[in-house]
């Protein structure tokens, strides 16, 4: 979930990196010690049977990892390659594609593996002009072929936007918003309001919904205090997933016309929290933004990540990785203003926020880095959009070492626009992909896009 038409949204997916990352989003099944509060949710990235080696022709004599030079680069390299609807890996693993016709304007922001293994996807599906009477979106598919099981257009009366969603052992379903709070969903579909829009509020915005080890539910997003542009607040609540509030908080805005907002909350091992988006303070520019929290929501430490100030960096999504760092993926600019240039930007902290690299891919001219994930490996996947030749755009990834270095490229094409907006992996080992596809530049035959690969490298 990610940049839907119109505004710009943030997501991240939480996971504990101690002692293996979690991912309490549905990204594995694992019976054990699960339980129906979430809590003992210890879900790995892949079960320990998947092969995350490097094939042969991709290693060096000495066994290191070979990486791409700038010339491959330029030339593509013998490690990228383009996936179009008709081609897929050459495996006998259960891949398919989902595009449902009959969901018009429609575009999926979050997308989770089930502990059953169906696949769970939301966003919103729009009906008249201007975002006015778009529904959130929520649909379960068949893991192993895809198939649609049903799909549910919630209205609230509100521009609703599901953003983020996550499922609890029993198979409840917990879904952030635009406009409507948090909402719960039961295993067949039917939609209820956990915790409303307050209502001191002018707007709230939650980006994206995450599990806490004990089970809460942990929101990141912003708020707006006013009407006028700006004037943005980040915002983070901790809730049980019956709804009682444990604590809120608002931090900013910095001043008149300044924003901030939060993309996501991680948990650490120690219980604290860090809380990741973006700052756009008065004088102008956007930075990559870090919030140390107690589990209380006490207010620990602050730290920006990025370039000068006249420079734009945003995070879109964040992990804990399994080296005891941070590894948040979003897009940068070079120049405020010029929307043409945003390149894929990656920043590594540590656990006070302080960076420790930060990488930008930057060809072609238009990327827009939309999740990360880490393989048992160490490795990282990178699940990003990019613009090509015609305005025609088209879904990305990128295989990088722990370090950022990039080891392999892969397009993925269908139709005349593709907007890859989230990724997680399933439990057999394979790339689960979501966002929107369209045939035309015509917003209004935006379609609800799934897709499930096997890992291609």
């Amino acid at each position: 979930m990610k940049l839907l038409p119109g505004i710009a949204l943030m997501v991240c997916l939480s996971c504990v990196s101690q002692p293996s990352p979690w991912r309490p989003d549905g990204v594995s099944r694992l019976e054990d010690s699960a339980t129906a509060d979430g809590s003992g949710d210890n879900r790995a990235h892949l079960t320990s049977d998947v092969d995350t080696t490097i094939p042969p022709t991709d290693v060096t004599a000495d066994g290191a990892p070979e990486l791409l030079s700038d010339q491959d680069l330029a030339k593509g390299g013998d490690s990228s390659a383009d996936i179009g609807t008709d081609a897929e890996v050459e495996s006998s693993y259960p891949a398919w594609e989902y595009i449902h016709e009959d969901h018009g304007r429609a575009s999926l922001s979050a997308v989770i593996e089930a502990y059953n293994g169906d696949v769970l996807a939301a966003g919103y599906q729009g009906f008249g002009g201007g975002g006015k009477d778009d529904l959130g979106l929520l649909i379960r598919l068949d893991g192993e072929t895809g198939g649609q099981q049903w799909s549910t257009a919630h209205e609230e009366n509100v521009h609703l936007h599901f953003t983020g969603l996550v499922e609890n052992p029993v198979g409840e379903i917990f879904l952030s918003s635009i406009n409507a709070g948090v909402l719960n969903a039961t295993f067949s579909g039917q939609i209820n309001v956990v915790e409303g829009q307050p209502k001191d509020l002018k707007a709230l915005f939650w980006e994206q919904v995450s599990f806490a080890s004990s089970g809460d539910l942990l929101l990141s997003g912003y708020d707006k205090q006013s009407a006028s542009d700006g004037d943005n607040g980040g915002r983070i609540c901790r809730t049980s997933q019956a709804g009682t509030v444990s604590w809120c908080k608002t931090l900013g805005p910095s001043g008149p016309q300044a924003s901030e907002r939060f993309a996501c909350t991680l948990e650490l091992p120690s219980g604290d929290l860090v809380a990741l988006g973006s700052d756009s303070p008065q004088s102008g520019g956007t930075e990559g933004w870090a919030v140390g929290l107690t589990k209380d929501g006490e207010e620990v430490w602050e730290e920006w990540c990025g370039g000068p100030e006249n420079e734009l960096e945003t995070i879109y999504d964040a992990i804990l990785t399994s080296d005891g760092g941070i590894v948040a993926v979003g897009q940068s600019s070079a120049t405020v203003g010029e929307y043409e240039q945003y390149d894929i930007w990656l920043v590594k902290l540590d656990y006070e926020g302080k960076e420790l690299w930060s990488k930008s891919f930057d060809e072609p001219e238009l990327q827009s880095g939309q999740a990360v994930l880490e393989r048992p490996d160490g490795t990282l996947l990178v699940a990003a959009h990019s613009r090509g030749p015609d305005e025609e755009r088209f879904g990305r990834l990128l295989h990088l070492t722990s370090e950022g270095a990039l080891l392999h490229t892969l397009d993925i094409k269908a139709g005349k626009q593709l907007y890859v907006y989230d990724a997680t992996f399933a439990a057999d080992g394979g790339i689960i992909l979501a966002g929107r596809y369209n045939t035309t530049t015509d917003m209004d035959n935006n379609r609800p896009w799934v897709k499930k690969m096997a890992w291609p490298w």
